[in-house]
């Protein structure tokens, strides 16, 4: 196996700690949206859904940027049309300022659209596999599930009740399913207008195990990410990701499935964090090279 431990790697991964924009270091990317808009051939973009009031259900899977299992499902579905039109859009996007991609989710007018973003392993369905999946101790990776967010602006004439009556949340739903198919979900919402920055919404492992006395956080089968927004206009609704990772230390799991002592970690994540920590400490790094330029 080939050594990634050289110096700039350590480099990079020193300068990716010292950023104060990330609370916690990311020791697993589940997923960085990662593609390249000179690069396509290599780094291509995944391919882009669009939903609408006539054509309400799309799918896809993508194996495009790094990515846990090795395999992105994502499923969109419009559950209420408000008006006359409403579509959705869901691909790449790339913020030229920090060089970096996202996931990009754009709505138009009046409707409400659900999406969900699933990883089990390269089965080519947005089903839940029913087998292993990714047969991941992610208590090993850390204690928190994060997902990055840069922007959002959801116009929604303040039906969410938001403080500020132009914007509206989005409240993303976290589940976690083990190998034995025993469900976790956590919720939290990012509130009102957020217009740069990279900000991290934080799912913390102890949740997991709170909401399901049975979930056994040391062999996860598949991780879910989903959210329904809703949008009203006038113009287009927004929110751009940068990342789902799990970060933080090395959890200490309570849950006893299966009445078996809790497992204490011993071993490494497996390989797939190697590569996926060296390519997001990279990025990270040039964001900051390019930020010292513009001061």
């Amino acid at each position: 196996m080939q050594n990634f431990a050289t110096a700039n790697t350590r480099s990079a991964i020193i300068g990716m700690s010292l950023l104060a924009t990330f609370a916690t270091q990311a020791s697993l990317i589940i997923d960085d949206f990662s593609f390249h808009p000179y690069d396509l051939i290599n780094q291509p973009m995944m391919p882009i859904l669009t939903a609408n009031h006539t054509d309400p259900n799309k799918y896809a899977s993508s194996s495009t940027g790094t990515i846990v299992g090795g395999e992105r499902d994502i499923s969109v579905n419009m559950t209420q049309l408000l008006g006359q039109y409403a579509q959705t859009t869901v691909k790449n996007g790339w913020f030229g300022g920090y060089n970096m991609p996202m996931l990009s989710i754009g709505l138009d007018w009046t409707g409400e659209f659900s999406y969900l973003l699933q990883y089990d392993g390269v089965d080519g369905s947005a089903n839940r596999n029913g087998g292993l999946g990714l047969d991941l101790n992610a208590a090993l990776a850390g204690d928190v599930f994060q997902i990055g967010y840069f922007r959002q602006l959801i116009h929604n004439n303040n039906l969410d009740g938001d403080s500020d009556p132009s914007s509206g949340n989005t409240t993303w739903d976290v589940s976690l399913i083990d190998n034995n198919g025993q469900v976790s979900t956590v919720s939290q919402t990012i509130v009102g207008n957020s217009l740069g920055g990279l900000n991290l919404l934080n799912f913390n492992f102890s949740q997991f195990e709170a909401n399901n006395s049975l979930f056994d956080i040391s062999k996860v089968s598949v991780i879910e990410v989903g959210t329904t927004i809703m949008a009203m206009g006038p113009g287009t609704s927004w929110i751009e990701l940068t990342g789902l990772s799990i970060g933080g230390n090395v959890y200490t799991q309570t849950n006893t499935p299966g009445n078996n002592p809790p497992q204490t970690p011993s071993s490494s994540v497996p390989e797939p964090k190697a590569l996926a920590l060296l390519g997001f400490a990279l990025a990270l790094m040039g964001m900051r090279r390019k930020t010292s330029k513009t001061l």
